[in-house]
């Protein structure tokens, strides 16, 4: 079988210096800005959900209950922490999916392996941390790739008056 070889945009990066995590990506993917448009609208859903879900925390006596098998409070308190952990399991399935919608591929097990993406580092959840790290990588490949493109389209325009 014959091979056609030729630059699709696409790109191998690590992440966090670690080479058993790589991804492949394409910077200068002009669909890259609508995934981003439509990841930054599904963002305010799912930021919204996840602030019900530490609204809905435990009190301190809920917890206690919890080493107390069998009692109402204690079956109580377990449902509770359920329905906590399976809206937490929902926003984080979500928020995976946000990520592998901006990058165009399923990228999100590469990028958090088994942590919760919805977890906080710095302030923010890993996953926007990741997306902002995400854009700031983007910004010079992308500015590089227009510059290029500019300068072959003035080649054949200069003398266009």
């Amino acid at each position: 079988m014959q091979n056609l070889n030729f630059n699709d945009g696409q790109i191998t990066i690590m992440i966090n210096g670690d080479e058993s995590r790589v991804i492949t990506i394409n910077p200068t993917d002009k669909n890259m800005v609508n995934r981003f448009i439509s990841a930054y609208k599904d963002l305010s859903s799912l930021e919204e959900k996840y602030r019900n879900v530490e609204s809905d925390t435990m009190s301190a006596q809920e917890i206690e209950s919890l080493t107390e098998m069998g009692t109402d409070a204690s079956v109580e308190a377990i449902g509770k922490l359920e329905k906590i952990s399976q809206t937490e399991a929902e926003i984080e399935r979500e928020g995976r999916a946000m990520v592998d919608k901006i990058c165009g591929s399923p990228v999100s097990e590469i990028v958090f392996g088994d942590t919760n993406c919805m977890s906080i580092a710095g302030g923010q959840t890993i996953a926007q941390n990741f997306i902002d790290a995400y854009a700031a990588f983007l910004e010079p490949y992308i500015k590089n790739e227009y510059e290029k493109a500019k300068n072959k389209i003035g080649k054949y325009t200069r003398n266009i008056k």
